[in-house]
């Protein structure tokens, strides 16, 4: 109703912009056209809601406003009461126009602008006199109430429109419902196609069971044929057994027959000749006895050798057997697994067919559809608004509303029931559709699957008869093979013992020439590290006599300095004696007390101010004497460090030259490889030309043989030259084997001289270093005594004898240089000299055995630890026999023996 009301509010608004009057009636003769309602134009142009203006949708109204024009032109009539309630009808439309909410269905009932609803506007009975104006208030009336009912037309109109956007509502429903059971169609496609993959998943599993089966046809086929071949074989060698017995044993009696036959011959001719004759038959009979028994056993030898080798060709016949059963287990399984791979892409291709056809049918049973809702969802459209255009039509001409509510109700009936039934329909026939293609395609497969299958099966039933055939031809063949492959096993061992022999001399030769080398290496090597060492240990030696001598001087200077400083003390000591003397004569004069006193004042300055000069002398002659000791060890220190790096260099050009010697022997030690490599490959060479030769010579034989034989066929021919071939190849590879050994084992002959140079590799860089680490114990040993030496010097403290207070002068010096570290024993206050030393030790009665002294005791006699280390390990090692033999000891010089000789005892 809001939306008739606002058609109605937009056609009053129309006509109050176009006049200020509202629309007069129309004249009597003028019935409203009811084919002038716009109700196509509505339809056509697909509006469902806003409505054109009444100006430019209805050309009737445009003709009320030309009659308002001519009515406006007619001279005024009188008016009575009816007659002006009728005009203020007429004056005002707009309110009579507008419904109160509801639409009457009377056509009598005509709102008054007044709001008297109830009363009828011909209600007053007019004059006689007014006729012409009572005919107009019936045409007013009548063209009111046509007015009504082209309202109540127009809003049956708008009902129906309403109606049908909501069957268009209902119908997009009705589609998003068939595309929700295409969605479903889609959903059991796509199990249809899963259906199908697990179709496709047991087929496979019935393809593998398939194969599965038909290998283990196979394998019990090939066991079959191996235990025919087998028992084939057994009862050939069974036969070959019966038969070499029984030609043994039927030589053996045919030959016992001849002897026995032949010693009744003899004693009949024995018997008949003279007696004289009788010891020479007798002779004659036990020589050829013992021949005939020779000839039996080597018949015998003969007969086992012939059985030995009837049993290694049933051995070789079985071998070859095995080889053909594996070539044709091969082949058997090549077949398969390519009839599988086939069956397999024609199963693939099978399921992308299948699975095509699926998709296509799933895409045109989905178009189909669609379209058909389409065209049916049109078709219920176009036919409901048919519907209401007739019914507006219908109601526009007097008819009903509930006939309009009727058709309108069966007509989405009926469009509704044709859209569900064709919606099942498609959706049935495009299961059945799919059901029949997928049932198409599984049969298809299973049918292809099948005639693939019986294929194969036949394919393998000619595959094992054409494999039992071979096996039989070997069979065949295998006696013609025994002879050639007995030859060749002849040779075979003659080239093997050839080899070996050539192997062992090259082996021997390579090792006695490894040997040679690395003893020459090693002692050129040790002569020449020892004459380096000796050279070296001899000018150590003199680096530390030198270092002893620097030694010596500087004990000598601190001796000196030390003199000296003793004199400048005792010069001090009387010029301070003198002047304190001439001080107490002069203070004689002067009163005790004061004398006492300033004598005690000037005293207690004069010996400090003496005790500072004595200090300060003592302390320059000190540094001094330090000085010049430390300037000495220093340059014996550098000495000995130059000597070190001298060493040191040695060492290195010893190492040097020593891995030169070490690289020399490893060029010796390849040139043996190299020779023995060389003589391999001759062998090699030998070795084939020699295998070369006995091919020539089984060919040659067998062209000799070729012509008493039979014709055999060109087949026959070519596959005994293969065999002759692999046999030849076969007997190759034995020689190359036996070439490979003999090399692995020069190999190994060649790392035993490798081993063995590291060895002594690692012995002489042993020897190097202990030889150095000795070296450097000297070295460090020369240095330590510098250092000793050097504090020594230093360290030298004056005892003389001095007064109380020069005592006290001395005692920070002592405080700042530390004790003497070998403090020497005296009873005299003088410091002693090395000299003073030497004789104090050649004095003491208690000298050290050189022969059974330890470490401590060697300490003790003068020695230092390191050169007491030294001579207790020379002791140790060689041996000393007299104190003279010290000598010989590394580190121990001519002058140092002389110092210690007092010392030491044998």
């Amino acid at each position: 109703m809001a939306r008739r009301r606002g058609i109605f509010g937009r056609r009053r608004g129309r006509g109050e912009d176009e006049t200020s009057l509202p629309p007069p009636p129309p004249e009597l003769g003028d019935e409203p056209d009811s084919e002038s309602i716009p109700i196509p134009d509505a339809e056509a142009s697909g509006e469902t809601g806003d409505r054109p203006a009444a100006g430019e949708a209805h050309p009737v109204t445009e003709d009320w406003a030309l009659i308002t024009d001519e009515r406006e032109l007619r001279p005024p009539a009188p008016v009575t009461g009816g007659e002006a309630r009728a005009e203020a009808t007429e004056e005002d439309p707009p309110e009579a126009d507008q419904p109160d909410g509801s639409v009457t269905d009377e056509p009598d009932d005509v709102k008054s602008g007044t709001g008297d609803a109830d009363e009828p506007v011909v209600a007053t009975e007019p004059p006689a006199g007014r006729q012409g104006d009572t005919g107009e208030r019936i045409k007013i009336a009548a063209d009111q109430a046509a007015q009504e009912a082209e309202m109540r037309a127009m809003d049956e109109i708008l009902a129906l429109e309403e109606d049908l956007e909501q069957a268009k509502s209902a119908a997009a429903g009705r589609v998003d419902e068939l595309d929700h059971r295409l969605r479903e169609a889609d959903e059991r496609a796509e199990r249809a196609e899963e259906r199908a993959q697990e179709l496709a998943r047991e087929r496979d599993e019935i393809e593998a069971r398939t194969r599965e089966a038909a290998t283990k046809w196979l394998r019990k086929q090939v066991a079959n044929l191996r235990a025919e071949a087998r028992e084939r074989v057994r009862s050939e060698v069974e036969r070959v057994r019966a038969e070499t017995e029984a030609e043994v044993r039927a030589e053996s009696e045919q030959r016992l027959q001849e002897q026995a036959a032949r010693l009744r011959d003899e004693a009949d001719r024995t018997a008949a000749t003279p007696e004289q004759g009788a010891a020479e038959g007798d002779a004659a009979t036990v020589a050829r006895a013992v021949a005939d028994r020779d000839e039996a056993s080597a018949a015998l030898s003969e007969a086992l050798a012939r059985i030995g080798d009837a049993e290694r060709r049933a051995s070789e016949a079985e071998a070859a057997r095995a080889e053909a059963v594996d070539a044709a287990r091969a082949a058997s399984r090549e077949q398969v697994e390519g009839e599988t791979a086939g069956l397999r892409d024609e199963l693939r291709r099978v399921r992308d067919e299948a699975d095509e056809r699926i998709a296509a049918a799933e895409a045109a049973a989905l178009a189909t559809a669609r379209q058909r809702v389409a065209e049916e969802t049109e078709e219920a459209i176009l036919s409901a608004r048919a519907e209401g255009r007739a019914q507006a039509e219908a109601a526009a001409s007097g008819g009903a509303e509930s006939q309009a509510r009727d058709l309108e109700e069966r007509a989405r009936s009926a469009a509704q029931a044709a859209i569900e039934e064709r919606i099942g329909r498609v959706e049935s026939e495009a299961e059945e559709r799919i059901r029949t293609e997928v049932a198409v395609a599984r049969k298809a497969a299973e049918e292809r699957f099948a005639e693939r299958l019986a294929e194969r099966e036949a394919d393998l039933e000619a595959a094992r008869k054409e494999k039992v055939e071979v096996v039989e031809e070997s069979d065949r063949r295998l006696g013609e093979i025994e002879d050639r492959a007995n030859a060749a096993a002849d040779r075979i061992n003659a080239a093997e013992s050839q080899l070996e022999e050539e192997a062992r001399r090259l082996r021997t030769e390579a090792d006695e020439r490894v040997e040679q080398e690395l003893e020459r290496a090693r002692v050129t090597a040790k002569d020449e590290a020892d004459a380096r060492v000796r050279d070296r240990e001899a000018e150590l030696d003199e680096a530390i006599d030198s270092a002893e001598r620097a030694e010596r001087e500087a004990q000598a200077r601190a001796a000196e300095t030390e003199e000296r400083i003793r004199a400048g003390i005792e010069t001090a000591t009387a010029d301070v004696e003198g002047r304190i003397a001439a001080e107490r004569e002069v203070a004689a004069s002067e009163a005790d007390q004061r004398v006492r006193e300033e004598l005690g004042q000037q005293r207690a300055e004069e010996v400090d101010s003496l005790r500072a000069e004595h200090a300060e002398a003592i302390e320059r002659a000190v540094e001094a004497a330090r000085a010049q000791a430390g300037a000495d060890a220093e340059s014996g220190l550098r000495a000995a460090q130059d000597e070190l790096a001298n060493e040191r260099s040695a060492r290195a050009e010893a190492t040097q030259e020593a891995e030169g010697r070490v690289s020399e022997a490893e060029e010796r030690a390849r040139a043996a490889e190299a020779a023995a490599t060389a003589a391999a490959d001759e062998a090699r060479l030998a070795a084939a030309a020699w295998l070369r030769g006995q091919s020539k010579a089984l060919r040659r034989e067998g062209a000799a043989e070729q012509p008493a034989a039979p014709a055999a066929p060109r087949e026959e021919e070519k596959a005994q030259s293969d065999e002759e071939l692999a046999e030849l190849r076969s007997e190759l590879a034995t020689a190359r084997r036996l070439l490979e050994e003999t090399e692995l084992r020069a190999a190994d002959a060649q790392d035993r001289a490798a081993a063995a140079e590291d060895s002594l590799r690692d012995v002489e860089q042993q020897r190097r270093r202990e030889r150095f680490e000795a070296t450097e114990a000297r070295v460090e040993e020369a240095a330590s005594e510098a250092e000793a030496a050097v504090e020594k010097a230093a360290a030298v403290s004056p005892a003389t004898d001095t007064t109380e207070w020069e005592a006290a002068a001395m005692q920070p010096l002592e405080h700042e240089e530390g004790p003497d570290p070998e403090p020497a024993e005296a009873s005299e206050p003088e410091v002693p000299t090395a000299s003073a030393e030497s004789d104090a030790a050649a004095d003491s009665p208690d000298a050290v055995s050189i022969s059974s002294a330890g470490v401590e005791e060697l300490v003790g006699a003068g020695l230092s630890r390191s050169q007491a280390k030294r001579l207790v390990r020379y002791r140790d090692e060689r041996g000393l026999a007299s104190v003279d033999d010290l000598e010989n000891v590394p580190g121990f010089a001519s002058s140092f023996v002389d110092e210690v000789r007092d010392r030491l005892r044998d």
